[in-house]
Formats: C-alpha cells, sequence, structure tokens
C-alpha cells in the first residue's frame, strides 16, 4: 500500500505544481498540510556564480543580450532541518531591483518570494518524475517571465522523497 500511497502523493503535487504559479506556495502548503518539516521555507544558498557556456540553451531561453551578464544560483529549498528540493536558478540581475537580489542572494529568501512585486508568471518546460536516484522524485524546468514578456529566470528544481509519505 504504501507504493500506491507513494505514488498517488507524488501525483497529487507533481499536477499542483504545473498548473500553479507559485513553487514555494505549493510546497509551504504541502508541507504545512502533510506535517512536513517546521517553520518557514528558507533557501540554502550554495553558491551564486557567472553562468557556464554548458548552459548555454538556459541562456537563450532568458533572451538575454550577447553582453548580459547572467548568474546561476543553486539553493537547496528546507523547511526547518528537512530538504525539500535542490534547485539550478539561471537569472538576469538586470531586470531586478538592489532589494530583490539582496533579499535572495545575502538571506533565505527564495527565490519567487523575492520578486513577487514584478509579477511574474510562471511558465512550465518540462516536467518529468525520476528514478528517486539521490532522493529525487521529480524533476521540473521553468521560466519565470515578466507581464512585459521578458524571461527573469529559467529555475531547474529536482523535488525529493521527503516530500511524500514514508
Amino acid at each position: 500500500m504504501a507504493g500506491s500511497e507513494k505514488r498517488a502523493a507524488l501525483a497529487a503535487l507533481r499536477h499542483r505544481l504545473e498548473v500553479e504559479p507559485s513553487v514555494t506556495a505549493v510546497l509551504e502548503d504541502w508541507c504545512l498540510a502533510r506535517g512536513i518539516g517546521e517553520g518557514a521555507l528558507r533557501s540554502l544558498q550554495l553558491g551564486t556564480v557567472a553562468a557556464a557556456p554548458d548552459t548555454a540553451r538556459l541562456c537563450d531561453a532568458l533572451g538575454a543580450e550577447a553582453a548580459e551578464v547572467v548568474l546561476h544560483r543553486r539553493i537547496r529549498l528546507m523547511r526547518g532541518t528537512v530538504p525539500l528540493l535542490w534547485a539550478d536558478n539561471w537569472y538576469r540581475p538586470a531586470l531586478l531591483s538592489a532589494p530583490m537580489r539582496a533579499a535572495f542572494e545575502d538571506g533565505e529568501t527564495p527565490f519567487g518570494p523575492a520578486i513577487a512585486a514584478l509579477s511574474p508568471i510562471r511558465r512550465l518546460l518540462s516536467s518529468t518524475t525520476a528514478g528517486g536516484e539521490d532522493g529525487v522524485v521529480l524533476r521540473l524546468e521553468a521560466a519565470l517571465v515578466l507581464p512585459s514578456g521578458a524571461a527573469v529566470s529559467v529555475v531547474r528544481e529536482r523535488l525529493l522523497d521527503t516530500l511524500l509519505p514514508a
């Protein structure tokens, strides 16, 4: 029965993540309803660097000018001590205000809430279930697009089995 419960939970979570505009809001609600971790979601930054050449396809999806800086941020999203997902985020810092950048670069604020004032629209690019290697059960790739049509971010998220029933 546990296997079918996990599959059903994964299907429900995947559906919500594919149709709702904020991964952070979905995961806050999901964790609260299931008693996963405690406290607010927080982003543990594992590094911010200029985007590597091997990520050219993702940078192209951003529509950045050739000379424009695109940064790559790697994080682990947590609720209390429970890791929920790993994410790689390629973003255009020139489209963000200094306080927005500071909120997620220097603190524990996830990217989405830090830029919420821009009213970005999340466009899902891909969604695939994973085999559970390294605890990853779902992989998502999405773009955050401003109302003007400019892409501000492309993100790859790897959701962990900590989100599913034991």
